[in-house]
């Protein structure tokens, strides 16, 4: 007897996007938190020296996952095998990937990047970045396409919660500003919330294959074929909002790149809630292309989020306002970063809608090619502008990619769909 999945209708995905909303709510309520401490403790230039940093590794944070939580969940949705040999394997696939990842991005490091932290806390950052958080990204994946929305809201949480806690902890303890200490407990934080992540997820995908016999489980090489283009989907797909930071940090220094990135961290919790839509979407997108309802699922998707992206594009004017006063007056130029980066906000749910339409309607390469070419026009457009006119350039490559990618990503997305309605 194979494993048979029920089509699960929109009704269902409104619920699962209201709780994983909550879930990233919390999530940015906790970061906002974290963001505080660290502004105020280190100050600006010791906030954008450990930033820029940790953005250097963040960098290839979805290599170093190798696409596992996007096989398990095509491989769920198409009922190919059993899901507790399949996460056993996908965990042990994504933990290979980052170790190799880590180690190519500290040789990186060293070679290339003048300004940053010493290897050895750059070393614990990969460990955080490069091992342990994929980990919580694959198992979250892993949560949703089981339909644990719950625990995968828990896992979203639990990396920012005990990251807090350690800030807090160095706080209590009257320790002096230091970006090694704080390295010390960001990497512990990590390191838990990973822990708990896999166990749970390996709980309950043998809870999901209960009486269901193994239908086989895919080899290394195989799942490394079918990640590779998810991995280098996503990591073109995240890199170019991550990118600008180091290279802020390179080319303008350690203060403007913590008065930018703390801008920047802000209007970021406003496209949570488009995150949390599609983390929801995505498995039913999947489902949806093989029982010919993917336009209706397509359309539900597009509404809400761009309905949403209004409001938060208006968000961000409010806490414009608000950013020397919550963070000090070190960072009182972020308040004009806000407002350049509220149109973001809309650019980036009409991107995203779209990548995730093209990859469920099987684009994976197409998507993959699209975010290369927006990673390169962040680059190419900060590296140009950022001298000349300072946190701005940065700005104008974010929102330039992000339109590019939006047209692309729709534009093939159309053009897939119709080829395959019509035979």
């Amino acid at each position: 007897m194979r494993l048979q999945l029920p089509r699960v209708p929109v009704g269902a995905l409104g619920r699962g996007t209201l709780i994983s909303t909550f879930g990233l709510v919390t999530r940015a309520v906790l970061q906002a938190g974290y963001l505080v401490i660290l502004s105020r403790w280190l100050g600006a230039e010791g906030y954008g020296l450990f930033a820029g940093s940790v953005a250097a590794t963040v960098v290839f944070a979805p290599l170093a996952t190798g696409g596992m939580g996007l096989v398990f969940t095509e491989r769920l949705m198409k009922r190919s095998g059993d899901p507790k040999q399949l996460w056993s394997r996908v965990a042990t696939q994504s933990a290979l990937s980052g170790l190799v990842v880590a180690l190519v991005v500290l040789a990186l490091a060293a070679l290339f990047l003048p300004v940053r932290l010493p290897m050895l806390d750059m070393a614990l950052l990969a460990a955080a970045e490069l091992l342990a958080l994929p980990l919580v990204y694959t198992s979250t994946a892993a949560l949703l396409a089981q339909g644990r929305v719950g625990l995968a809201t828990i896992s979203v949480i639990i990396v920012p919660l005990s990251r807090l806690l350690g800030a807090i902890g160095l706080l209590l303890a009257s320790a002096g500003p230091s970006v090694p200490m704080l390295v010390v407990t960001h990497c512990l934080g990590t390191f838990v919330a990973s822990t708990w992540a896999v166990a749970f997820t390996k709980t309950a995908a043998g809870a999901f294959a209960a009486g269901e016999p193994a239908d086989g489980a895919p080899g290394r090489w195989m799942l490394a074929r079918e990640g590779a283009p998810y991995a280098l989907g996503a990591w073109a797909g995240t890199s170019y909002a991550e990118v600008d930071k180091v290279l802020i940090l390179q080319l303008l220094g350690a203060g403007p790149a913590g008065v930018y990135t703390a801008a920047y961290r802000v209007v970021s919790v406003l496209v949570l809630p488009i995150n949390a839509l599609l983390s929801n979407a995505l498995p039913r997108l999947f489902a949806a292309r093989f029982s010919g309802d993917f336009f209706r699922v397509v359309r539900a998707v597009v509404f809400a989020a761009m309905g949403y992206s209004v409001l938060g594009a208006a968000a961000a004017g409010v806490f414009a306002t608000l950013m020397p006063v919550v963070f000090g007056a070190d960072y009182a130029g972020s308040s004009r970063y806000v407002l350049l980066l509220s149109a973001w906000v809309p650019l980036a749910a009409l991107h995203l809608t779209g990548a995730n339409a093209l990859l469920a309607a099987g684009g994976k390469y197409l998507r993959m090619a699209i975010e290369v070419g927006g990673l390169l026009v962040v680059v190419l457009v900060t590296v140009w502008l950022a001298p000349r006119i300072g946190g701005e350039g940065a700005v104008a490559g974010l929102l330039t990619a992000e339109a590019l990618m939006a047209i692309g990503c729709w534009a093939f997305t159309l053009r897939r769909t119709a080829q395959t309605r019509h035979g």
